[in-house]
């Protein structure tokens, strides 16, 4: 319970997970893939980053796809909240964790308990590991 508590204390997180990322900005016609971390909401494409439409002082974050789901780097994250029971992943030479859950395509019948899943969902984490969950949705 402490672990969720520390997550539902940062405010930009319930707006981070329901954040439309990969939908198409108005004005350019561009894909969001950046976050205002301060603007609690606020959703950028590259093109609107680049005209400046956001506080120059604000922590902006920029998310990606890994494995067909969003991601954002550990390191835009881990001096906001504690992510350390999050499974974390490679991604382009970058360690990221998943923003929401991730997509159960169908039951796999299961013949091992001793594979690792996540405490919220049941999606199966990488063997060996120490994490709890597979993503920010789970922990919160």
């Amino acid at each position: 319970m402490g672990e969720q508590k520390k997550l539902k204390s940062c405010c930009c997180l319930m707006p981070l997970l329901e954040a439309q990322f990969y939908s198409i900005c108005d004005s350019h016609g561009s894909k969001y893939t950046f976050f205002c971390l301060d603007c609690t909401g606020l959703l950028l494409c590259e093109r609107c980053l680049r005209a400046k439409q956001h506080q120059p002082t604000h922590q902006i974050v920029q998310v990606f796809k890994a494995s067909h789901q969003v991601a954002i780097k550990i390191s835009d994250l881990q001096k906001l909240v504690d992510i350390s029971s999050i499974q974390p992943y490679i991604n382009n030479d970058s360690r990221v964790v998943y923003i929401r859950k991730r997509r159960q395509k169908h039951e796999l019948p299961n013949t091992s308990n001793t594979v690792p899943k996540c405490g919220t969902c049941g999606w199966q984490l990488l063997p060996g590991t120490i994490s709890k969950f597979c993503s920010i949705q789970c922990k919160v």
